[in-house]
């Protein structure tokens, strides 16, 4: 009964506080500025929309990233079945990492050099000069990408799975110079060499090495001419 109570309770929370911050965000807001908006002064109430807006994403940011630290700490290789307090605790960070950092905050910067600097904010181990059109990274501790790689559009570096009801989490390595095209993915236990290149939507499975400097395609990866 207590771990049923207890995983009722994170369940309870991770799907209702995305909901309430951003209820109770707006209403505070728009009771602030509704006086301002009735006597006609535009100009205030369009300066504090936008300083409230950069406010709210950066502060959903820091939310989660102290959610993350607080009660996780720094990820690293593990297997853990489902019914224990870290898969709950590890789901919940996700779920309120892509329901309220990535949306209000994050999905701003995709492209911008600010990415990397969000994500080693989180535990990413991100090098100089990348290319950062994603935010599909869950164990982040667990993520490494070198200098110079270019990750495009959603393309993840899947640092777990879930097998026979065991989470299974283990780094992906991605060394230099790397070119992961649209929607490409790298399992967990993976190594991507330097200068290798992998096309869109190309699916590298867990624990396989992809070599220096080689080009890879399809799902499952396989060698392939660009």
């Amino acid at each position: 009964p207590q771990r049923r109570l207890a995983r009722g309770l994170i369940e309870a929370f991770r799907i209702i506080a995305p909901h309430a911050i951003v209820t109770a965000v707006g209403y505070t807001v728009v009771l602030d500025l509704m006086p301002l908006a009735g006597a006609g002064v535009w100009w205030p109430v369009l300066r504090s929309l936008a300083l409230t807006g950069m406010a709210y994403g950066a502060g959903s940011f820091l939310f989660v990233a102290l959610f993350k630290w607080l009660l996780l700490g720094r990820y690293d290789q593990r297997s853990v079945p489902m019914w224990t307090p870290f898969v709950w605790l590890s789901e919940a960070a996700t779920n309120l990492y892509e329901g309220v950092a990535v949306l209000n905050f994050m999905n701003y910067l995709r492209g911008t050099p600010m990415l990397p600097w969000a994500l080693r904010l989180l535990g990413c181990k991100i090098g100089r000069g990348v290319y950062m059109d994603t935010t599909q990274i869950t164990e982040f501790d667990c993520v490494t990408i070198g200098d110079y790689s270019e990750i495009n559009a959603l393309a993840c570096p899947q640092t777990h799975l879930f097998e026979d009801r065991v989470m299974k989490i283990d780094h992906v390595i991605i060394g230099k110079r790397v070119y992961m095209g649209p929607r490409s993915l790298v399992l967990y236990g993976a190594v991507v060499g330097d200068d290798a290149r992998l096309g869109a939507l190309t699916l590298v499975m867990k624990g396989e090495f992809i070599p220096a400097g080689s080009s890879w395609r399809g799902c499952p990866a396989a060698p392939a001419i660009f």
